[in-house]
Formats: C-alpha cells, structure tokens, sequence
C-alpha cells in the first residue's frame, strides 16, 4: 500500500527504499497513518541519497537526508580485521589468506590436515552477492608473497595470497586487503595482515 505522501508525482514509497534492519534515525514528523517514516524506509547508511523531496525536517533538512534511494539499499555487511597467520612445518612452511566466492574466508596455516581456520568476510554468506565486490593487495614489506598486487580483483572466485618458506629457516611478511564494491571507489573494509612461516630443520 502507497504512503499516500508524494514528492512531486511519486509516492515516497517509490523514492525510497523500505525499512529491514538498523538503527533508525529520530521520528521525522512525517506519518503514515500513526507510524512515522523513520518506521518505513531504509535508513541513508545502508544506500545511497536519493533527489531532495521538498519534505523537510526542522533542524535536519530534507527527508533525503535520512532515507536511502529506492533501489540502493545493501545490508551485506563486508567486514576485514587486522590479523596475524604463522604456520609452521618441518622443511616447509607457508601462512595464507583466502577469501572465497561465498563470503567466507580462510586462515592458511600450513600442511596440516586441515590446513586452513575458517572465517568470513561477508555476512550473511552468499555466492550471488560476492562477486558485488573487488579486492585489493598491497605489500607492505619486500618478502615475495604468492597472490596478485595493485589490481582490483571480482570476488567471484576464490582469492588467496600466501608467504611460502621451502627450506628450513622463517619469514615474515605484511600485506593490506582493500575491498570495495564494483562499479565504484569507495575502500569498505581494509585490513593488514601479517604473514609468518617457520619451517624447521628436517634432518
């Protein structure tokens, strides 16, 4: 059912996105009915700002100010922290990231059997909503890591950047992950991850 409240020719229902989950802003004085608009549409944090109405707020200007456009509203959550990996072996070693197609992400801690930590980088996991965003690596130290650097890469498949020890003795190498979603500029989620290998002597 329409709010019956318009901007122009179009229903605010049509301009904005509608309300699922986050913190609301403060009652704007505008209702349908007894439910205030705050109660009804997309916070702006979660999209992007739509055309001004002409309907305003005392204090806090347009309702576009509030509200995400309709259409733009993104309650993925994409979210990096910073960490530190060490995997250890006898005559090799190597200590990895990996963020895959679905959402989730993985601690590479060697060649243990399993090899890997779970984790996320996206909430709630989806394949249809991974390949939305790019990733980034930059080395933040000289140590060779294995991966891709310097260039924007889809999160559709599985992206991996590992530090690789051979033959007896350790490293440790830095590597910063930018993610961003497609189309657009803007860094989301940005971490430094801190890469530590130890292979002990296999004699």
């Amino acid at each position: 059912m329409a709010s019956g409240i318009k901007t122009g020719t179009v229903d605010l229902d049509d301009h904005f996105d509608p309300y699922v989950e986050g913190t609301k802003p403060a009652a704007t004085g505008y209702k349908v009915g007894s439910t205030d608009l705050n109660q009804r549409y997309a916070p702006l944090v979660y999209g992007q700002k739509a055309a001004a109405t002409g309907l305003t707020i005392a204090g806090r200007g347009d309702l576009n100010t509030q509200f995400a456009k309709k259409g733009t509203a993104n309650y993925i959550t994409i979210k990096l922290q910073n960490i530190t990996i060490t995997g250890t072996g006898v005559g090799y070693a190597e200590a990895g990231i990996m963020l895959n197609a679905d959402g989730s992400a993985n601690q590479r801690i060697g060649t243990a059997s399993p090899p890997d930590i779970p984790g996320v980088w996206m909430r709630p996991l989806s394949e249809d909503k991974a390949g939305d965003y790019e990733v980034m690596a930059e080395k933040l130290s000289s140590h060779a890591v294995d991966g891709t650097f310097g260039s924007w890469l889809r999160l559709s498949t599985l992206r991996q950047w590992r530090l690789i020890q051979a033959t007896d003795g350790s490293a440790t190498a830095q590597i910063r992950l930018d993610i961003r979603k497609r189309g657009t500029t803007t860094v989301i989620a940005t971490c430094v991850v801190t890469l530590k290998v130890i292979a002990e002597y296999a004699g």
